[in-house]
């Protein structure tokens, strides 16, 4: 890969010496950053179209009005969330399951499938039901989740999202969580 790249010529009088040092350290730079540029050019060159799956990473809290606090104290949820699934680019269409760890209102896990939609702007519909053994309960559907996912894709394959989840609760124990999300996405 070659760069053109042309240098500035040298005021009269200049010192010839630094003048040198200063183009070999600008030329290494300009090559190093080509380096580092390179496997993202030849990715897009190559021609390989992306294969759908899409992974996520991310952390949520937020308060849960309504659930029952006689097994543990509080209504807050604070959860690990990551999540792998298949998108349908063209249509704006990603199925998923998701795996979460909760850390509040106790130690419990979640299982999440779901379905993204894109929405004409650059918001996302997810929706998706919530199995879990949150609040001392057996593994058993806890909340129907609907949330607004905002998505910045950074490069072709990275993005950073934020997502707002709304829940409505699938057991007697579950309240109405209201979830603030923040995570990172990888395109494969």
């Amino acid at each position: 890969m070659t760069l053109p790249v042309s240098f500035p010529s040298e005021p009269a009088g200049a010192n010839l010496g630094s003048s040198m040092a200063y183009h070999r350290r600008l030329r290494r730079l300009l090559a190093l950053a080509a380096l580092a540029g390179a496997p993202l050019g030849a990715a897009q060159e190559s021609g390989r179209a992306p294969s759908g799956t899409v992974l996520t990473a991310s952390i949520a809290a937020g308060p849960e009005p309504g659930a029952d606090e006689s097994r543990v104290d509080g209504k807050v949820v604070t959860e690990l969330e990551v999540a792998a699934g298949h998108e349908w680019e063209r249509i704006g269409l990603r199925a998923e399951l998701a795996g979460a760890v909760g850390l509040q209102p106790d130690g419990h896990v979640a299982l999440r499938p779901g379905l993204r939609l894109r929405l004409p702007a650059i918001a996302q519909l997810r929706v998706a039901l919530d199995a879990s053994n949150a609040r001392n309960e057996s593994f058993s559907w806890r909340y129907a989740l609907v949330g607004v996912f905002a998505e910045a894709r950074l490069t072709g394959a990275f993005g950073l999202f934020a997502e707002l989840d709304v829940g409505v609760p699938l057991r007697g124990s579950a309240g109405f969580p209201l979830l603030l999300r923040g995570g990172a996405s990888f395109r494969l």
